[in-house]
């Protein structure tokens, strides 16, 4: 697992991005249970069925909305980063998935000033690019 620590949420989108120029993905936006919004951008929330693998997972059996799966470049998540504060109230999440996969590749925890990449074969491909990532956890995590 890498972890890339950034607050700001403009620079964990523009991770997303970068990692959508290395290979092909497919963007889901998950919702915060407790969002009062249904769409962001033009991408509705549906149930999660069929299931894909969350980032977050909530106490009681609670299953966060999520929209379909989008194919991901950078021109979808400079689309979704005008929405920054859309993203901040109502979305936990937006997660990276390899196409016809149902578990996240990588993803950005806006809330948690946290990016996750599964791949730790990118490690020094995200550091080249300029990214603050490392194979350890930082003590908060």
């Amino acid at each position: 697992m890498i972890y890339v620590e950034e607050k700001d949420l403009e620079h964990q989108l523009k991770l997303l991005s970068f990692l959508t120029s290395l290979d092909t993905y497919e963007l889901v936006i998950w919702f915060y249970p407790e969002s009062i919004i249904n769409k962001i951008a033009t991408h509705e929330a549906i149930e999660n069925h069929p299931p894909f693998e969350s980032v977050t997972t909530y106490e009681e059996g609670i299953s966060a909305k999520r929209t379909k799966p989008i194919p991901a470049n950078a021109e979808l998540i400079s689309n979704i980063a005008s929405n920054k504060q859309a993203i901040s109230k109502n979305i936990d999440s937006l997660a990276l998935y390899k196409p016809s996969n149902h578990e996240w590749a990588a993803c950005t925890i806006g809330h948690e000033g946290m990016s996750l990449i599964k791949d730790s074969a990118l490690i020094n491909t995200l550091i080249e690019g300029g990214y603050n990532a490392s194979q350890e956890a930082p003590s908060w995590w």
